[in-house]
């Protein structure tokens, strides 16, 4: 997404790489072809029971920086 600021045309780009993570867990990556994220999340988050995929969102915006 990105946002201009109308006084001096500043433009801010974000993405909302956050929200997906925290929705769709695994299955961002199995869709994103993010092949080694999606199998340490999946292995996350059947050794936690879940709760990694809870987690997981907040550093992956860190994480997927440093892959591409």
């Amino acid at each position: 997404m990105r946002f201009k600021n109308t006084q001096n045309g500043y433009i801010e780009e974000t993405s909302l790489t956050f929200l997906w993570v925290l929705l769709f867990g695994v299955f961002y990556f199995l869709y994103k072809k993010i092949w080694n994220h999606f199998f340490i999340s999946l292995g996350l988050a059947i050794i936690t029971a879940g709760v990694s995929w809870l987690i997981y969102p907040f550093l992956v915006s860190a994480l997927l920086d440093n892959t591409t």
